[in-house]
């Protein structure tokens, strides 16, 4: 609803495009209602930012950059950020990413006080929150702050299979490179490692590295001894990745 509020918790493997989905949800949302609302949204992460007042620094000064950044307490950032959104009549989405972090570091009391900044107003809601995890973080938090986020508001995003890894493959293949250097073979090489795991990175990785290797090489187009030389060299990666069935 245009006017309303929104609270979600999106889960799922590294790699399983959660970030990225909701970068374009945001974008997407503040477009569609571009002529209703004012919308902002402000990407938090909480591995670099893993305590309450670090978030809440992070939020009030993407909205404004001027905002003093030390000596203030949450509560001072939090009636500042209620003032900024009064002021400029803007909905905000916040989107806490691998809010695990946070929530092992911090607990969830930022979370419940965002949940609450709506309280005492009448009309229109000013505040939407996201949160996203590798991991189920519903069981990190406490019954006050599941009621307000909603059990059933949850998305489970799973990895990629080969033919999703393929697409993205495709996609950046088309936009990254020059038409005629990546064959079909390739591109099938890099979504078949990758497939074990099920991570886009992985074969954005590959892709990316088996190019430059054919570059440096001097040659026009990409063969898969690159792609195999590629998957040597990353070895966080190799364990999972099938080397067995390439050529």
């Amino acid at each position: 609803h245009p006017e309303g509020t929104g609270r979600a918790v999106v889960t799922g493997p590294v790699g399983s495009g959660k970030t990225a989905i909701i970068k374009r949800f945001c974008i997407d949302l503040s477009r569609h209602l571009a002529e209703q609302r004012n919308i902002n949204s402000v990407h938090v992460n909480c591995r670099n930012a893993a305590t309450a007042s670090r978030v809440m620094q992070k939020i009030v000064q993407d909205l404004d950059p001027g905002h003093p950044d030390r000596g203030l307490g949450v509560g001072e950032l939090l009636t500042s950020l209620r003032r900024m959104l009064q002021r400029d009549n803007t909905h905000l989405i916040i989107v806490l990413d691998e809010v695990d972090h946070l929530l092992r570091h911090s607990g969830d009391d930022v979370l419940y006080k965002l949940l609450r900044i709506d309280e005492d107003r009448d009309g229109s809601g000013t505040l939407s929150l996201i949160l996203i995890s590798q991991e189920q973080v519903l069981d990190l938090l406490e019954g006050a702050v599941i009621s307000r986020m909603g059990r059933s508001n949850h998305l489970r995003l799973s990895p990629y299979d080969e033919n999703g890894l393929l697409a993205i493959a495709k996609q950046r293949a088309d936009s990254g490179l020059v038409t005629g250097t990546c064959t079909d073979e390739i591109l099938n090489l890099v979504s078949q490692a990758a497939a074990p795991s099920g991570d886009a990175r992985q074969v954005i990785e590959l892709l990316e590295g088996a190019a430059k290797r054919a570059e440096v090489a001097g040659r026009s187009i990409i063969e898969p001894k690159d792609v195999q030389s590629t998957i040597i060299t990353l070895p966080n990666n190799v364990d999972s990745m099938n080397m067995d069935n390439l050529p």
